[in-house]
């Protein structure tokens, strides 16, 4: 399904392309569209000339452009006015780590839909599945254009689970989804995070963590483990039902 913005408009309501421009919007003016978008625009949603688009570039907010030309090989983009700024979008710092696994795509995207800022796999003694660094990157930018957020998740290289650990920022509270049963579950530990500070879950491979790996884990101060529930879960599962719980967790907190 395309990525778009639903328009209302006096007369009926149509649908408007909505894309991921790396450079700079305000400064431009004009924007040319890569090969892909330009075949997107051109080909798939057969916009012509004076069609509306949205942009974005993550950093200047969402910006309405129109086209003004459109060839066999290219297609440019006027902007025009913005519509949103940066500031409107307001997710919370959450970061995933996580193995690939063989739904990897699937859970890329609905993390990015859930408001993940960062994806961070890596290699345990159980990983089976690879990272498909430019597939992964392509994924997460359509599902944010999608989902209209005003950024694009950052994807790291790929790390040894050690390496990971040995590295990481301790002030960055890692939250370990622990399927030995903990006392303490993701909504409650949710209802007790400092909104001002940053976090990840960590989500482990089909096969789960080896011995060796937990007993790291269990050795860091920064690492929290919590419970998903009564049920063991697959991984993709864990890590979706895991950020939904944080954000919308979060979310309520901040209505209060």
């Amino acid at each position: 399904m395309p990525p778009f913005s639903l328009v209302n408009d006096t007369m009926s309501k149509r649908f408007i392309p909505r894309l991921y421009v790396p450079e700079a919007i305000l400064t431009a003016g004009e924007i040319v569209l890569s090969p892909d978008q330009a075949h997107y625009v051109r080909n798939v949603m057969r916009l012509k000339v004076h069609d509306m688009v949205h942009v974005f570039n993550g950093t200047e907010g969402e910006w309405q452009a129109k086209v003004i030309e459109t060839s066999k090989k290219s297609v440019q983009l006027d902007v025009i006015q913005k519509l949103h700024d940066q500031s409107d979008e307001q997710l919370p710092e959450l970061s995933l780590v996580f193995a690939p696994v063989k739904q990897v795509e699937s859970l890329l995207r609905q993390a990015t839909e859930l408001g993940v800022k960062a994806f961070m796999p890596i290699q345990t003694t159980f990983t089976t599945a690879f990272v498909k660094e430019e597939r992964f990157k392509t994924i997460i930018l359509n599902a944010a254009e999608q989902c209209e957020r005003l950024s694009v998740p950052q994807l790291a290289s790929l790390q040894n689970l050690p390496k990971l650990l040995e590295e990481w920022d301790e002030s960055v509270t890692l939250i370990y989804c622990d399927e030995t049963r903990v006392e303490e579950n993701i909504l409650q530990a949710a209802q007790l995070a400092d909104l001002s500070q940053k976090y990840a879950i960590l989500i482990g491979p089909e096969g789960g963590f080896s011995e060796e790996e937990l007993q790291v884990l269990k050795s860091k101060p920064y690492v929290k483990p919590v419970s998903l529930g009564a049920t063991i879960l697959k991984a993709d599962t864990a890590a979706t039902a895991a950020i939904a719980a944080w954000m919308f967790a979060l979310s309520a907190r901040k209505g209060e």
